[in-house]
């Protein structure tokens, strides 16, 4: 059976079968102790006042609902009970990393998280509680959330640009597709990729996380995110191609961090691609007052 998750509202989130998008937040959020997401919000333990590039650091938080209360109890949701995904707000910079898990404090550490430039970055958790409702499916509602951090020094943001179909990461060659080739806003779409070495397409990628594929997909300006995961079963025999199904709620530039695993070895590549159409943005009072069943829902 397919390993997959789902949502649930956070912020102005669209629920899309495995897909999580987060708008961004509304003014006077981001240096806030507590960020306040609906059900559950982040809690940063650690001091995130004087960052610097290319100087570890320890990022240290918990989740508390509502009422404050810590959240102790998660599920394994990919492997992992939490993953963290760290961005610059011009998508220059991307991770993908896992902290640590006090199961006796509630508390998240990550000891070496490393920013290799400067400038603002938002950090997304995302996670499965163990009391979390099932959604469509009977699968269990993922929650995600962020926090905003500023790291010090001489920043200029880079424009984003549509890539080019075909590039090079390591010693890999992947080229990336869409279908239709022009993916329009408020469309499902989906985008495939083709990965080669040495000139051959490669027919034996390793599960990652427990899929073939992981796919952060990442708004230009807004940071809207969405989470998608390949469409082939790990035990598939590969043909060479992975495919990932998603709608694009609005029109604008994406970048695609995608992460494959073979030979031991994580790939993460990264595209940008341009989704047409003049589907209208919530406002931040409108992302803030949007309700379960404003989200929509796919198979």
């Amino acid at each position: 059976m397919k390993s997959t998750y789902i949502s649930v509202l956070v912020v102005g989130v669209v629920i899309i079968g495995a897909i999580f998008l987060i708008g961004k937040d509304s003014e006077g959020t981001n240096n806030d102790a507590i960020q306040s997401h609906r059900s559950y919000s982040i809690k940063l333990l650690s001091d995130t006042s004087s960052l610097k590039p290319n100087t570890p650091t320890t990022y240290s938080f918990s989740v508390v609902d509502e009422q404050g209360t810590m959240l102790k109890d998660f599920q394994i949701a990919h492997d992992m009970l939490l993953h963290l995904i760290v961005v610059r707000e011009d998508l220059a910079e991307f991770q993908h990393v896992h902290p640590d898990f006090n199961s006796s404090t509630g508390v998240f550490t990550l000891n070496n998280l490393t920013f290799p430039t400067a400038g603002q970055y938002r950090i997304y958790a995302d996670f499965v509680p163990s009391s979390s409702q099932m959604g469509e499916g009977g699968m269990p509602l993922n929650v995600v959330l962020d926090k905003d951090v500023n790291v010090g020094g001489s920043y200029s943001p880079q424009s984003l640009s549509v890539s080019a179909i075909s590039k090079h990461f390591d010693n890999y060659e992947v080229s990336l597709s869409t279908n239709p080739k022009s993916l329009t806003a408020g469309s499902r779409g989906m985008f495939s990729f083709a990965i080669k070495k040495d000139g051959k397409l490669i027919t034996d990628l390793q599960p990652y996380l427990s899929a073939l594929g992981h796919s952060v997909v990442i708004r230009e300006g807004t940071l809207d995110y969405i989470h998608a995961h390949a469409v082939q079963e790990p035990s598939v025999i590969q043909n060479g191609t992975i495919d990932f199904h998603t709608d694009f709620p609005y029109d604008g530039k994406y970048k695609v961090f995608t992460q494959f695993k073979h030979q031991e070895k994580v790939i993460t590549t990264n595209f940008v691609i341009d989704v047409k159409g003049d589907n209208s943005e919530p406002t931040p009072m409108e992302r803030q007052h949007m309700m379960p069943d404003d989200t929509m829902m796919h198979n």
